[in-house]
């Protein structure tokens, strides 16, 4: 990712399906990762005779993430876009791993592997000012 700014030069992201061996398919132009929120949502307890709202915690949603990345091969037939907008279409369960080098002891990840699907892929954008492009891939995560 050389041209990365966000990132320590030699990080690298990768996918493969879950539960697969090996060191998966190279992810290139990663320049952000979205902030995921864990949400524990809870259900209405409350009887009819009592005037206070009682409610108890019943699931935790692990949340999306939002991976973004520069265009680096305009060629429909080959680009990262379309291996990508095949995962989304597919529902394939995945895992991404980002690995940023120089992290806390060099042995311990940052980041998580980030397991789910990709459930959002959006066309490459461009805005006033820019000089890249970038397309966004959303992750449901699952666990």
């Amino acid at each position: 990712m050389p041209d990365n700014v966000v990132f320590a030069a030699g990080t690298t992201a990768t996918y493969k399906n879950n539960g697969s061996a090996g060191a998966g398919t190279a992810l290139d132009g990663l320049i952000s990762i979205g902030g995921n929120t864990k949400a524990r949502t809870d259900t209405d307890i409350t009887e009819l005779s009592e005037l206070v709202i009682r409610k108890r915690p019943v699931r935790t949603d692990p949340g999306t993430i939002a991976f973004n990345f520069l265009v680096k091969d305009t060629a429909p037939a080959t680009n990262q876009w379309t291996t990508l907008s095949a995962l989304v279409s597919a529902g394939t369960l995945v895992d991404v791993t980002v690995n940023l080098p120089g992290t806390f002891d060099n042995t311990t990840p940052l980041f998580p592997t980030f397991t789910g699907y990709l459930k959002e892929i959006s066309t490459p954008e461009i805005a006033l000012g820019d000089d890249r492009l970038s397309y966004t891939v959303t992750m449901q995560q699952t666990t």
